[in-house]
């Protein structure tokens, strides 16, 4: 994981993993984590034919721009965007905002209140 414009950040992680929320890049002694609510953009970065990595660029809001250097078996292009296309963060929130809502509707006030007691 590095930084785009310096290159100077970085970091050799070993392990990364996609959830529905966060990516999560891990070493033995690092750990890392990129809230997908925080990127703005990805796309693959072209190779050449004879390397065996692919790269994947990653814009953020808050972070600039990222690359992510895997081996060239990894496949994690196409499911982050799908994950970005699914938007899970926003319908936990909803559903999260949905319940508070009809939490505090059930509470009878006033006159109702007293009649139903």
């Amino acid at each position: 994981l590095s930084t785009h414009a310096q290159y100077k950040d970085r970091i050799s992680l070993n392990n990364v993993v996609l959830t529905t929320h966060r990516i999560v890049m891990s070493s033995d002694e690092k750990k890392r984590f990129l809230h997908l609510s925080n990127i703005h953009a990805v796309e693959s970065v072209s190779t050449s034919v004879f390397s065996q990595h692919c790269k994947v660029r990653i814009s953020t809001y808050s972070l600039g721009e990222l690359i992510l250097v895997l081996p060239k078996k990894e496949t994690l292009l196409p499911i982050l965007e799908k994950t970005l296309e699914r938007r899970a963060w926003e319908s936990a929130s909803r559903l999260q905002e949905a319940k508070a809502a009809t939490a505090t509707s059930k509470r009878r006030v006033g006159v109702d209140a007293i009649l139903s007691s």
